[in-house]
């Protein structure tokens, strides 16, 4: 186990215009569970890549503890990898997948059999030892590649979205497997994902990306609260933040009809900005100056709650704060506004909602610099 640094790593690959990944800059505390998460693009592999000594840096250096591994190749830096695909050997049983590394490395027979009972343990494979992949279930398969990885005793785990080819609910009950494995074993650790649901629920912190660089760098509450910039705002959370077109007044933001009321100073703000607000930070209320009108197009029942999605309306001789088009109130990269209400609630489609917001937790960015207002 070890700590991992990166200090301002760039990869440039030729005829790119642009870096693959650009000024990276983090350290990864011995033991933590880290996770990369962004849109396809982001350089999220790559970096995981540049750590796994596949790729190496055009700029910038990659530390493990003490060692400066910038340069060492993929087979001296004591990492583990687990792939997307589950890259098992077809003609060898589970057992001999397990031991097929610790076989090469020269490890005698006897301590190969402990380290690999020991594993199957840990990953519920005990019965599976004789059986060949063809014969396991995905799940079974991706356990098997990271028990694969676990009997090496890795300095790194990497781990490059490693659940993308199993179904829904295997998902769910494998990353609560892998996290829990992780914390058991704790082994740095580094996933790589798309997906911010497993970002958000498996990370000690998450690292998101854009562009090949971070956008911000936190706890998966950090992100959701406060979001940084309006990418991190629009990507963290499912369903992501809403996001409005407004403008400054006296009493607050101007939003199509509604005037609303923030916490912070007027006078700080700029003349427009963006308006963010999480689903659930919304509540019914009656007709008012300060409520936002929302025109009901799709209602989704999950049981404990209850998901409205809609457009946010213009009374009569509305439309002046609007900055996005007319007919609706600028809602970024035109998305349907949606508020989470809890169980019972029995809106119609078709109906129109007067919703309050939470100014507390309301947050607001500026257009132009795409970056949160303190």
């Amino acid at each position: 186990m070890v700590n991992v640094t990166l200090t301002d790593v760039s990869l440039s690959y030729p005829q790119a215009e642009t870096p693959a990944v650009a000024g990276f800059d983090l350290d990864i505390a011995d033991g933590e569970f880290l996770v990369l998460v962004g849109p396809s693009g982001c350089g999220k592999s790559t970096t995981l890549r540049m750590l796994a000594g596949l790729e190496h840096p055009t700029s910038g250096r990659i530390v493990f503890g003490s060692q400066d591994v910038t340069e060492v190749g993929a087979k001296d830096r004591d990492v583990a990898m687990v792939f997307q695909s589950y890259a098992l050997y077809p003609h060898m049983s589970v057992a001999g997948n397990l031991e097929f590394s610790l076989k090469n490395a020269g490890v005698p027979k006897a301590e190969r059999v402990t380290q690999v009972e020991t594993a199957a343990a840990m990953l519920e494979l005990d019965g599976l030892l004789d059986r060949k992949p063809r014969e396991l279930s995905g799940g079974q398969r991706q356990r098997v590649a990271m028990g694969r990885a676990l009997v090496r005793s890795p300095q790194v785990f990497l781990m490059d979205e490693p659940l993308s080819n199993l179904d829904a609910k295997l998902r769910v009950q494998t990353r609560a497997q892998i996290a829990a494995l992780q914390r058991k074993l704790g082994v740095t650790t580094v996933y790589v994902t798309h997906d911010q649901t497993e970002a958000m629920t498996m990370g000690d912190r998450v690292v998101v990306m854009n562009g090949g660089r971070i956008e911000q760098v936190g706890t998966p509450r950090e992100l959701y609260d406060h979001p940084r910039s309006l990418f991190v705002a629009g990507f963290i959370g499912s369903p992501t933040m809403n996001l409005l077109n407004a403008r400054r007044a006296e009493s607050g933001l101007v939003v199509g009809d509604a005037r609303v009321p923030l916490v912070r100073n007027a006078a700080d703000t700029p003349a427009e900005v963006v308006l963010g607000v999480r689903s659930e930070d919304l509540r019914p209320s009656g007709e008012s100056e300060a409520a936002l009108a929302l025109d009901i197009d799709l209602i989704e029942e999950l049981g404990s709650d209850t998901y409205v999605y809609g457009s946010l309306a213009r009374t009569e001789g509305g439309g002046s704060a609007d900055m996005g088009g007319t007919g609706t109130v600028g809602h970024l990269g035109e998305r349907p506004f949606v508020v989470r209400l809890p169980k019972g609630s029995t809106p119609k489609r078709g109906d129109r909602m007067w919703l309050a917001l939470d100014p507390e937790r309301a947050r607001i960015f500026d257009p132009e610099t795409q970056l949160a207002i303190a």
